[in-house]
């Protein structure tokens, strides 16, 4: 726990928002989280850095680790899914593989966790 206490200290304000800003623009403005094998390894490799150092900028930018952080974006986007009328006769199943989970019961505890309700539920309070 030192350690990493220590190693956050070693990056800047400046620098980390500057890494922040660089980790939105291939995670969300080239939609990299909705890659299922996209990994913290991959956004450091094309940062030019290493993934201590793009978790180090997470942690102090968003307050929170790489997963999380792009669980938190494919909720969103799910979220926004689910609430477009053109988007009802997609399967929860659809859904969460475009917005890049792994498996549908992924998504659902997931999206559970973080909004509160089911995405059915979510879904159908749009009604």
């Amino acid at each position: 726990m030192k350690q990493s206490a220590r190693y956050i200290s070693i990056i800047n304000d400046e620098r980390s928002q500057e890494m922040a800003q660089r980790i939105n623009d291939i995670l969300v403005g080239q939609k990299k989280f909705r890659d299922k094998g996209y990994s913290a390894l991959l956004l450091s490799k094309d940062l030019r850095t290493n993934t201590r150092y793009v978790s180090v900028s997470l942690r102090k930018s968003f307050g929170m680790n790489y997963c999380q952080y792009v669980n938190q974006l494919r909720v969103e986007e799910a979220k926004a899914m689910l609430q477009t009328p053109e988007m009802d006769d997609m399967s929860m199943e659809d859904v969460s593989d475009m917005v890049g989970f792994a498996t549908r019961q992924s998504f659902q505890t997931t999206f559970m966790r973080l909004v509160g309700i089911s995405p059915l539920k979510y879904r159908k309070q749009r009604d």
